[in-house]
């Protein structure tokens, strides 16, 4: 009885194997899934009309092309086309 009552009273007990095996795994899974979450990037444009447009993961479009990128400002999909006015200025036309 008396090695039953401390075996029991030992607050400190060291986890086995698998316990630490476990705390490893649950430790690197969050490390992982904090360093992995990035914020997207958002690529800054003023259409033809001066209307402010951010535009969700955008790359730098080139002249005549044309992509669908979704606006963080007005919140919907929006077709954007790159293009050249009279004095060579690359302005954005959002439809």
């Amino acid at each position: 009885m008396s090695s039953l009552f401390e075996r029991h009273s030992n607050m400190a007990q060291q986890p086995n194997k698998w316990e630490r095996i476990y705390g490893i795994g649950v430790c690197i899974f969050i490390i992982l899934v904090l360093c992995s979450c990035t914020p997207p990037q958002y690529l800054s444009i003023t259409d033809s009309r001066t209307i402010e447009h951010k535009l969700m993961n955008g790359t730098e479009l080139y002249p005549t092309s044309k992509k669908v990128f979704y606006c963080a400002t007005h919140h919907k999909w929006e077709e954007v086309v790159a293009v050249y006015d009279t004095t060579l200025q690359k302005v954005y036309r959002v439809r």
